[in-house]
């Protein structure tokens, strides 16, 4: 990965201004640390020269750790609790969390670790248990709205964090794109072409890691949707965005009770994911429908595609997880980003397929 240094806040913000005992490392496929955050140096007390190209149970104390890599590589996603080993070899209590990073060939290229202090958790935890014990239902959901906000302050943390690397990287890749205008060298115009395709991957990554904890804490601004019109502006919307032109049919569709933007949010990942996978096809049939039942509605995106083996479906809405190894854009999150706003109306989603002849991806909503 080569990136080889602290992840700096940027501008005049200081360490002590994100949340200190949220830590962030990323570390390459042999599993050696290649950068970490301001509060991963404050907490553990090791300067950058004492960690970089360190393997990362330099820091971790934990017998299980080849097992959640394992687990991270296969699922893209494992958590467990750890110890954190500081510089004055003393123990924190932690979780971990290892997400795997992607290259362009679909292939593990590192690991992306986020850490939280345990200790602080238990705290929270235990003020806000001991809160609902003692005082009204007023409190308590004054004391739900505090963890609710304090959950966003991380999100936003972890995502300043991260994309401060990325558009330092960004502008130093233009000053060499500036540079070699006049003289073009192949080389490293493929090699600019590569740096910025990952660093545009890495930002979609953020943007949706933190769409996720969003959807987490947001409440539901329920309204009566026409999902016709809501359906038209996202393909509209999406015909601006891909270079092929697939035929498209909208049949009537049931209007529903739900979230208008998390709705809105929904049928731009089905309909991106129809189009990407059905590009390939001439032409690219896409219909997007609805039923409906006594107890719901259900609204179905059809596409000719590529499809997919259904014993491998469970997989599908599982963060990072991608089962095709064409090239195609997308982080591989969309769909568990789907999952997550359906989970919160307590609806259903699914999907019907088999190879090489398209995907019927369906949600439902209560009535």
């Amino acid at each position: 990965m080569g990136i080889s240094q602290k992840i700096d806040n940027p501008g005049n913000s200081s360490p002590t201004n994100s949340q200190p005992d949220h830590l962030i490392f990323i570390i390459n496929k042999q599993e050696n640390i290649e950068s970490w955050n301001d509060s991963a140096e404050i907490i553990l007390g090791y300067h950058q020269g004492e960690i970089i190209r360190k393997h990362i149970s330099f820091i971790i104390n934990n017998g299980d750790l080849k097992e959640l890599i394992h687990q991270s590589s296969n699922s893209g996603y494992a958590s467990a609790n750890v110890q954190l080993k500081k510089c004055n070899d003393k123990l924190i209590n932690a979780t971990v969390s290892l997400n795997s990073m992607l290259d362009k060939q679909n292939q593990i290229m590192g690991f992306l670790v986020l850490v939280k202090n345990i200790n602080e958790v238990k705290t929270t935890v235990g003020y806000t248990e001991e809160k609902l014990t003692q005082t009204s239902n007023n409190n308590c959901e004054e004391q739900l709205e505090h963890l609710k906000k304090e959950f966003e302050l991380f999100s936003y943390s972890m995502s300043h964090d991260l994309s401060a690397p990325l558009r330092a990287i960004e502008g130093y890749v233009k000053l060499l794109e500036d540079d070699f205008s006049e003289q073009p060298n192949p080389e490293v115009t493929e090699s600019i072409t590569h740096i910025q395709y990952n660093v545009k991957k890495m930002a979609a990554l953020i943007s949706n890691l933190l769409t996720l904890s969003r959807i987490a804490t947001r409440e539901l601004k329920m309204s009566e949707i026409n999902m016709q019109e809501l359906v038209r502006e996202v393909v509209e919307e999406l015909s601006k965005q891909y270079e092929c032109k697939p035929n498209i049919t909208i049949n009537d569709l049931h209007p529903a009770t739900a979230d208008y933007s998390l709705m809105n949010l929904v049928f731009f990942n089905l309909a991106s994911n129809a189009i990407k996978f059905s590009s390939r096809q001439t032409p690219p049939i896409i219909e997007i429908y609805s039923e409906k039942t006594e107890q719901n509605i259900v609204y179905v995106v059809k596409d000719n595609g590529i499809g997919l083996d259904m014993e491998k479906a469970d997989k599908l809405f599982i963060t990072f997880q991608r089962l095709h190894n064409i090239e195609l854009e997308g982080t591989g999150m969309g769909l568990m980003i789907v999952k997550r706003i359906i989970d919160k109306h307590k609806g259903n989603v699914g999907v019907k397929s088999e190879p090489g002849k398209g995907a019927e991806f369906h949600f439902s909503l209560p009535v």
